[in-house]
């Protein structure tokens, strides 16, 4: 699942109220990230199951994991 938020800064509170109930009800979205990059390239996280983990590596030309 993915998601966005757009808020005005003076509506923040309710933001952190939104991401506490996240953190209450255990989320995995609250700490999974699809895409991320990194001094070497990027990765994509692709699936996640109880026992496994995927994930797509790119490597930069010259790049080191």
């Amino acid at each position: 699942m993915l998601a966005a938020l757009v808020l005005y800064i003076d509506r923040l509170q309710e933001f952190n109220q939104i991401v506490a109930n996240l953190k209450y009800d255990d989320s995995e979205s609250i700490n999974l990230h699809r895409n991320a990059q990194t001094p070497s390239g990027w990765y994509d996280n692709i699936d996640a199951g109880k026992r496994s983990y995927g994930k797509r590596i790119c490597v930069k030309l010259g790049g080191k994991l």
